[in-house]
């Protein structure tokens, strides 16, 4: 009888030590890692979708067009990839894309003739209507992959200026990198609930983004083109090897051309040997202005009043300012002149 009495207390025991260990694990489940659980759980019913926003445009005046003139802009282009382990019929698929995406079809085949599951894209910034072209041969193992390029219509026009996008989608130097922030936008997210089959029900929560704003200069396009022309014949006859000019409208202060020499294309910045080239002379680099100062102070003195264009002085040689001494670049006298 105690024999049979004491494993009934053994037993019990033993339940009750598992009933505590479970009572533990729910409690460990259920109330210390509750959200750990519960973003596990969420995981498997919601999905988040992302929108990307569109860059802002970049936009400088015309002159003898009341409209303003896209000087920066987005195109939509499409990536080819191909999964060569997915291609059933890689010969076939290399005679059927050949045509469409100007490329050897022996080149294609050769890519895709293989049981890899990632190459890299054999073509890229491929046009929307070569695309549909692309998804109506249904070719299996082939994915098109939308990417939008930052374009610059007018090439080397206001280049320093302007900057560029990189291949990450972020602005470099110029006004793309000054105020990149603006230009981008901001991504939308939205999460939506689904089935278990996979079909979406509706949408749980909204991050709405917003697509990047528009930028607009005080740079003329006609006045920037005439500067750059002029700037770059200047440099070529003097045999100099760079050279920066800026036009500015006097009564408000716009800046109407900044132009730099030798310059580069926006749209093909990777093909730089150096990233020196991309900051802007007129800003980067700094020089004493010399005799070209003169202008401001007889600007000032004709301004209010000081002196006319009949106003006399003696020059000589040299001046001492100070404990300094400034001679004339040529070490001459220029005696009685007028201003």
């Amino acid at each position: 009888m105690d024999l049979v009495q004491n494993r009934l207390k053994f037993f019990v025991i033993i339940i009750i030590l598992v009933s505590l260990c479970l009572i533990g694990r729910l409690f460990q489940r259920q109330v210390l890692e509750k959200n750990h659980y519960i973003a596990l759980a969420k995981k498997q019913y919601t999905v988040t979708q992302e929108t990307f926003p569109q860059r802002g445009k970049i936009f400088i005046s015309d002159f003898y067009d009341s409209e303003p003139y896209q000087v920066a802009t987005n195109l939509h282009f499409y990536d080819l990839l191909i999964v060569p382990k997915n291609v059933i019929d890689a010969e076939e698929t290399a005679k059927k894309l050949a045509n469409l995406i100007g490329m050897p079809e022996k080149e294609i085949y050769d890519l895709i003739d293989n049981d890899k599951a990632y190459i890299p894209p054999i073509k890229k910034k491929i046009d929307s209507d070569t695309a549909k072209k692309i998804e109506e041969l249904e070719l299996t193992g082939i994915m098109l992959v939308p990417n939008v390029w930052r374009f610059y219509p007018e090439g080397n026009l206001a280049s320093f200026v302007l900057g560029f996008v990189d291949a990450e989608g972020q602005g470099r130097y110029g006004v793309e990198g000054y105020y990149n922030q603006e230009l981008e936008g901001e991504e939308a997210e939205v999460d939506v609930e689904r089935e278990n089959l996979g079909s979406l029900l509706y949408f749980t929560k909204q991050n709405a983004g917003f697509d990047g704003s528009d930028l607009y200069l005080t740079i003329d396009r006609n006045i920037q083109f005439m500067a750059e022309q002029k700037l770059k014949k200047a440099i070529e006859e003097n045999q100099a090897e760079s050279g920066s000019m800026i036009i500015i409208e006097p009564t408000t202060g716009k800046i109407l051309a900044m132009a730099s020499w030798p310059d580069f294309n926006p749209n093909t910045f990777y093909e730089q040997e150096s990233f020196d080239i991309f900051n802007n002379p007129a800003t980067a680099h700094f020089y004493e202005p010399g005799s070209v100062f003169k202008i401001f102070g007889m600007g000032g003195g004709l301004n209010e009043g000081k002196i006319t264009p009949e106003t006399e002085g003696v020059f000589g040689s040299q001046v001492k300012v100070g404990i300094e001494t400034i001679e004339t670049s040529t070490g001459e006298a220029y005696g009685r002149e007028t201003m």
